[in-house]
């Protein structure tokens, strides 16, 4: 959220321009007994990262409150399983129920519009 500050940015670019330098630094002084530096610069230059994406197929049907039951079942199957990592079963069930969002505020429009064809027009 928000932008960077002007030294935030600057420092950035610093450290991306010289970070095979600083780190060849970081790594003589760790090897010297002093690894504040390493520890620091470690997780900026090298970040750990996220669990890889694992390819997986949902069932076909997604357009409905049930279809999306059986996607997420099958999700949480693939996860007891170990064919999905906790991380991407919690991320396609997130996506799942963004759909689940969807689809109920898609049928409440539908029934709000057809109440309102019913009456002869848009509730005051």
């Amino acid at each position: 959220p928000g932008t960077l500050n002007k030294t935030t940015v600057i420092a950035r670019q610093l450290l991306e321009e010289n970070a095979e330098k600083v780190m060849k630094v970081a790594i003589q002084q760790a090897l010297a007994g002093d690894k504040s530096a390493l520890k620091l610069l470690v997780p900026r230059v090298c970040p750990a990262s996220r669990t890889p994406a694992t390819p997986f197929a949902l069932p076909s049907d997604t357009s409905t409150l049930t279809g999306l039951a059986a996607a997420t079942d099958a999700v949480i199957t693939a996860v007891s399983a170990g064919e999905l990592t906790c991380e991407n079963g919690r991320d396609i069930v997130g996506l799942l129920n963004v759909k689940k969002e969807i689809l109920a505020a898609t049928d409440l429009e539908d029934r709000v519009s057809r109440l309102e064809g019913l009456l002869g027009g848009p509730v005051q």
